[in-house]
């Protein structure tokens, strides 16, 4: 008994919020270095792993991945998934969708599949069941074919769909009418709860075959696309969901600002996820955008946001889409850049790695970390590189509310350039710091600084003129 508990030694461990913390890096080689990076940064989740017979003994490079790492096993292969079946019957039509008159349609004429089929369902459970079977894995995936409408059933979807017992959807557009208002992308607005519907009744029926089989695997599937809305239906407790906003996620608006049409809408879509599973996986696009060779998206104050968002929500992660730095490998975004999507990573680093930092604490303050970053990236250089990126942040802030919507797109870097440098005036006092940065630098801060200071010196000293 004492009046005051003296606390002489203490011990504690971080910990992050998110269970699932990593990226899908597109134009991957497979190089395990790219996985031990992520690792080193406290990083724990990718969408490939080395197989299971890899042993420590074999590769031990691979094996610390497979050993270290969660998988998360984003792709897009419902067609593979019926046609590599085991009890795929090449004669059925009853897989695939119809034309609009109710013919039966084939690969690769069909958008997605039959997802009124019973039969369907068996067949691509068959392949799930035979995926753990073979492979040893208990993470699976069953992704929808990428940029394509749901696809016509007729009659099928033009009646009301019984998702639970006396409990039905009705199609709102008669005769029933798909309007593409984005590309390759959506259903009409109003069709969207229906069409969500029916596809996550689809996937429960899948996953409740599996368990029969599997109870301890899961289901990992897409809202994307025409699936981004809640359906009526709960989810079955082995799906999980990785919720991937492409075509309405604007990363020049915060999840507050809902006077933001793509904010206001996706708060309400994953308000409404909150309530069917706690199991969401996001898949933001922070590192995937056309001129992404070219410019860096001064967008950190968002990511810290978006992130304590989902944090907030209990959210069980995070996977967005980047790129691997893959020097010779295809940038998917502009093949003809003899860097491939190692020119990616020399424009933006910063972001690769506050990424990571945030993801493990989203209450990490900016302007330490860019300093940290800055201190051991650039070395004798950190001090202009801190200045470029104050200067990169102040144009981005000030630019943001004015801009279009920003995700994989706008295409053209000009448009960056004029909307958040030029703009503001602040191209004269990049390029001091990038050159000051240059005179500075060791060889090493000299390979990293030499990227950006050439994008900013063509831009500005020759042809961004005519944009002036």
């Amino acid at each position: 008994p004492m009046p005051t508990a003296e606390v002489r030694f203490v011990d504690y461990r971080e910990k992050s919020p998110f269970e699932v913390r990593g990226w899908h890096l597109c134009a991957n080689s497979g190089d395990f270095r790219s996985e031990h990076m992520m690792m080193r940064n406290k990083l724990n989740t990718v969408s490939w792993l080395p197989p299971a017979s890899v042993t420590e003994e074999t590769d031990p490079d691979k094996y610390a991945v497979r050993l270290g790492m969660k998988l998360q096993a984003v792709t897009h292969n419902l067609h593979s998934l019926v046609l590599n079946s085991p009890i795929y019957d090449p004669d059925c039509v009853e897989y695939w969708n119809t034309d609009e008159q109710g013919k039966p349609l084939f690969p690769p004429d069909s958008n997605q599949v039959n997802p009124y089929s019973r039969k369907t369902a068996e067949t691509i459970a068959a392949t799930l069941n035979h995926q753990i079977e073979s492979t040893g894995t208990d993470v699976l995936f069953i992704g929808i074919q990428d940029y394509s409408l749901p696809g016509r059933n007729v009659p099928e979807d033009t009646r009301p769909f019984e998702y639970a017992p006396g409990k039905f959807v009705t199609p709102a557009n008669k005769p029933y009418v798909r309007w593409d208002y984005c590309p390759g992308k959506h259903v009409a607005p109003e069709d969207e709860v229906f069409i969500s519907t029916v596809w996550f009744s689809f996937i429960n029926r899948i996953a409740r075959i599996v368990k029969e089989s599997h109870p301890n695997a899961v289901i990992q599937t897409f809202a994307y696309f025409f699936a981004e809305t809640p359906p009526l239906c709960p989810l079955e407790d082995n799906v999980h969901l990785v919720f991937a906003p492409l075509t309405d996620e604007d990363l020049s608006a915060y999840y507050s600002e809902t006077g933001n049409i793509h904010s206001a809408k996706l708060v309400r879509e994953l308000d409404g996820w909150s309530k069917l599973t706690p199991e969401i996986v996001i898949y933001n696009y922070y590192g995937c955008f056309v001129p992404s060779h070219r410019v860096e998206r001064a967008c950190w104050n968002k990511i810290r946001s978006d992130l304590q968002f989902y944090s907030e929500r209990n959210f069980s992660g995070l996977l967005p889409e980047g790129v691997a730095d893959c020097k010779g490998f295809v940038n998917s975004w502009k093949p003809d850049d003899p860097d491939g999507s190692s020119a990616i990573w020399d424009l933006n680093a910063l972001t690769f790695w506050l990424y990571s930092k945030l993801a493990w604490n989203p209450e990490a303050e900016i302007d330490p970390l860019i300093d940290l970053f800055c201190d051991r990236y650039y070395g004798s250089a950190a001090a202009p590189m801190r200045d470029y990126y104050t200067l990169l942040r102040k144009g981005w802030e000030l630019g943001r509310k004015d801009s279009i919507q920003i995700t994989v797109s706008p295409d053209d870097p000009s448009y960056y350039m004029e909307t958040f440098v030029r703009q503001w005036n602040l191209q004269d006092q990049i390029l001091l710091c990038l050159r000051e940065a240059w005179d500075l630098a060791d060889e090493a801060g000299k390979r990293r600084i030499r990227r950006i200071k050439e994008v900013f010196e063509s831009y500005f000293l020759t042809q961004g003129n005519e944009n002036a």
